[in-house]
């Protein structure tokens, strides 16, 4: 356990640094709160962040899902202290699916903060948290998956590929054994994998 909190810090720190980076000219948009299983549209506008609001209470596994329509875009998981606790980006598309889970460490309105990487398009994502329940080992585990996934993908960004492949196929076993082998979290995990060894010719 103490080894997934190590990695759980070291992706929130990278995250931190990472958002660090931001410019942090954009006006923040209030968009209201989020339901369980409801499906949000927007557009996002260079120069603006979208804020989400979501009532959470301590102990509970959460999802979130967005979908980029027409634009890449940054999504940011904001503690109820203001605390940056994830922030994801696949900067290599326009389009693709963002998602992540966490479980929830203190109670209070928690903060989804949607952005563009670059303020130079206007485009379109749907926002929808998937799952909100108790926190029980099962999803524990997931959101451990999850962060060494997470983990991987920042270590590969930076070129850092003697601490990915390890991460990656952590995260594999976990979810293999928790979700099946043809579950399509463990599906996106293999091509993950058979991703970073084509990036290295192996």
């Amino acid at each position: 356990m103490k080894s997934v909190l190590s990695f759980i810090a070291i992706l929130l720190l990278a995250c931190t640094l990472l958002a660090q980076t931001q410019p942090s000219q954009e006006k923040m948009v209030e968009q209201g709160f989020l339901k369980l299983g409801e499906a949000q549209q927007r557009t996002l506008v260079p120069g603006t962040i979208h804020v989400w609001g979501v009532m959470m209470k301590k102990g509970q596994y959460a999802a979130l899902e967005v979908i980029e329509k027409s634009i890449n875009v940054v999504v940011r998981i904001m503690s109820p202290k203001g605390t940056l606790r994830r922030e994801l980006n696949m900067p290599t598309q326009v389009w693709g699916i963002e998602k992540t889970t966490w479980v929830v460490e203190s109670t209070g309105i928690w903060k989804i903060e949607i952005l563009p990487p670059e303020a130079i398009k206007r485009g379109d994502y749907e926002i929808k948290l998937t799952a909100l329940r108790e926190a029980t080992k099962r999803y524990q585990e997931i959101v451990e998956a999850d962060s060494l996934s997470h983990l991987a993908a920042f270590y590969k960004t930076q070129d850092n590929y003697n601490e990915v492949e390890p991460l990656i196929k952590r995260s594999l076993t976990i979810r293999e054994r928790i979700l099946g082998p043809n579950h399509l979290d463990v599906i996106e995990n293999l091509n993950g994998l058979a991703e970073f060894y084509m990036i290295i010719g192996n």
